[in-house]
Parts: C-alpha cells; sequence; structure tokens
C-alpha cells in the first residue's frame, strides 16, 4: 500500500491503536539501527513502526534512547526472526513516549518501503495478535472482545448473547469487513489517517465498491480459526465469514 505519508496531515493509525504505557513486544521481528544494534517492536503496518526505546547492544544490554528527536530522519530494517531476512527502511521520526518511538515510513521512497511477502505477513500477525481492551478507543470501538495484531489486524466483536454475535468489524490485508445484524459492508481499510479522525477513521469513510479477490476470505477464516480464544466467539466469526462466501 503506497500512501503519501510525508504530509503532515497523515499519520500511521497504529499509533493511535496503542494505550500510553505498552510494552508488549511483538515475537519473530526486531528493528535493526544503523550500528546493528537492535530494539523490540511494539506494532507495525505498512504506514509505520513504533519500537521500544531501548537497544541491546547484542551481548543482552539495554540502553536507553535519549538522543532521538522528533523530526529525525534515519535508515534502519526490520529483521524477520525465522528466515533471517532484513527488511530495509526509509524512516522519520513523529511521535515520542516514555518507552516508545513512532517512525512513519517513508512510501515515496521506492528503496524505503515495506515489501514482505504474504506468508510471512500472515505469520507475524497470527504470533502476535492477542486480546486487548477497547476502552480507550471511539465509542464506534468500544466492542465487547477486540483482537489486535500487526498489519492494522483487528477482529472487534458486539455480543447480542452468549451464543451468538450482533455485529462485527474485521480489518485485515487492506481490507474491512463490517457484520451489522445481518448486513454485511466490505471497503478498503487504512493504514494511515489525518491524526483527529482516531483509529476509527476507515469506518467513518465509505470506499464506495470494493472486491475482496480470491484468496482474501479463505486466508481470513485459516487465520481467525487458528487464533487462541477462550470465549468461543472466534467460531461464530468464522462461520459467519462462510456464509459470505460467493456461490
Amino acid at each position: 500500500m503506497q500512501l503519501d505519508l510525508l504530509s503532515k496531515k497523515k499519520f500511521p493509525r497504529l499509533f493511535l491503536a496503542m494505550k500510553d504505557g505498552v510494552d508488549s513486544a511483538l515475537q519473530g521481528v526486531q528493528f535493526v539501527w544503523p550500528d546493528r544494534s537492535t530494539s523490540a517492536i511494539l506494532d507495525m503496518s505498512y504506514a509505520g513502526i513504533a519500537i521500544a526505546s531501548a537497544v541491546d547492544d547484542g551481548g543482552g544490554n539495554l540502553k536507553r534512547l535519549t538522543k532521538i528527536k522528533l523530526g529525525d530522519s534515519l535508515d534502519g530494517k526490520i529483521r524477520l526472526e525465522a528466515s533471517g531476512e532484513a527488511i530495509p527502511l526509509k524512516l522519520r521520526v513523529v511521535k515520542l513516549t516514555s518507552n516508545s518511538i513512532g517512525f512513519v515510513i517513508n512510501t515515496m521512497s521506492a528503496s524505503g518501503r515495506l515489501m514482505m511477502e504474504q506468508t510471512a505477513k500472515d505469520t507475524l500477525v497470527l504470533k502476535n495478535i492477542r486480546k486487548i481492551s477497547s476502552a480507550h478507543l471511539h465509542a464506534t470501538l468500544n466492542a465487547d472482545l477486540w483482537f489486535h495484531g500487526p498489519f492494522d489486524s483487528n477482529i472487534f466483536i458486539w455480543n447480542s448473547s452468549a451464543n451468538s454475535v450482533s455485529k462485527i468489524v474485521l480489518e485485515y490485508d487492506n481490507l474491512l469487513l463490517t457484520y451489522d445484524n445481518g448486513k454485511v459492508i466490505l471497503q478498503k481499510s487504512m493504514a494511515a489517517s489525518d491524526e483527529e479522525r482516531g483509529y476509527e477513521a476507515p469506518l467513518l469513510e465509505p470506499s464506495g465498491n470494493v472486491s475482496m479477490g480470491a484468496s482474501w476470505l479463505d486466508r481470513l477464516i485459516k487465520l481467525i480459526g487458528q487464533i487462541e480464544d477462550d470465549s468461543g466467539k472466534l467460531s461464530f466469526v468464522a462461520n459467519i465469514l462462510r456464509l459470505q462466501r460467493p456461490n
């Protein structure tokens, strides 16, 4: 997904999904600095990356970063532990908190975009998708259950009873599917938006006719079927999705 994130009006949505103080590192991936030291990645998408504001010097020693400033530009890499592949990126610092650094990815540079094979991407999503509270999000996304993973992968579920769901919002691989009491809407997702519109921005901007493609639905159903869920609600979600397959 190519986005003009050099514009000051655009902001990676993933930062709006994170609560202040979040410190849960993604598994299977690391951020590599130009000097080859590494930092944990807290969340990532095609628009931006949030990392822990400490580096590992290679010997297991963590050192807090103190010289990073808003607006700084640098070249970094994302290292996939499964393959050892290091993906180069051109980045700019757009957010700093007490324990994290937020980078926007320079998608206008062909050499700086995040390019990742679909299987590797799905593996990262499955390994890192987790259930968290949506209480800090806009009221339109205050669901009973929220599963969030990298690449703005989201499952929002509203319960109608113990044995059913009334509404589902799914974001996966650049598409957003909303199921609301039997009505289904499919539209484009967005990795970046105007900051003031919040994390729910895609829900507020209908994108017209969108096709899910030949494999999108099957890949999403497969992913959902592998997520650990003690609530039992994901089985309802998967069944609803199966009904959306073309005849």
